[in-house]
């Protein structure tokens, strides 16, 4: 029977290469697309952040995406990567392991990865080693970066509804994050309620 498999394999491989396709050729952009197969459907990175994003904005994952997309602003950038580390840090202080999941949580969203995975990361980095090093400057330097953005109409709501959504996909929003949260949209003069943040006065 393997001898009979065999056969049928070397008379279907010379009658590939020996007739089907006997000249060489380039084949055109349009031939390649063609036969090559569909890129992975992916739907399991972003479903969190989707989800958390549903929690503190008004705005589609679509619509939010295409913002910071959009944007590609290094202020806003730094503004988000800064309230990220003021959330992270909002218990007072963060293990290694905190630390590193924040870090992988911030990458691993999909739209701010626009601004380019190594540059955000070592500027998650560069805030968590100032908190490490002393906490009130490293949250004074936090809370300025984020202040930037204050009059930055559409940036300063992105960075807000950004820190949010990465920090409830790491499983929850805990009181101590939701204070920081709170922090950081007074520090861009925001009104915390039109995030879910707290009760409408």
């Amino acid at each position: 029977m393997r001898i009979g498999f065999l056969g049928i394999v070397v008379v279907l491989l010379a009658l590939d290469l020996g007739i089907l396709h006997r000249k060489q050729r380039d084949i055109g952009v349009r031939e390649s697309l063609m036969r090559s197969p569909p890129p992975p459907h992916r739907k399991g990175p972003d479903m969190p952040y989707k989800r958390s994003l549903s929690r503190f904005s008004k705005r589609s994952w679509h619509d939010f995406s295409s913002d910071v997309h959009r944007a590609r602003n290094e202020q806003l950038m730094e503004g988000i990567v800064a309230g990220c580390a003021l959330v992270a840090y909002a218990d007072g202080w963060v293990t290694d392991t905190e630390r590193d999941r924040m870090s992988a949580l911030i990458r691993g969203c999909e739209p701010i990865a626009a601004f380019g995975l190594a540059e955000v990361g070592q500027t998650f980095a560069d805030y968590t080693q100032r908190f490490s090093d002393d906490f009130e400057a490293g949250e004074r330097h936090a809370l300025d970066a984020v202040a930037r953005l204050k009059h930055v109409n559409r940036y300063n709501t992105l960075l807000v509804e950004t820190c949010c959504a990465i920090a409830d996909a790491d499983g929850g929003f805990e009181e101590e994050e939701r204070l920081a949260a709170i922090r950081i949209c007074d520090a861009l003069d925001l009104d915390p309620a039109s995030f879910g943040l707290a009760e409408a006065p």
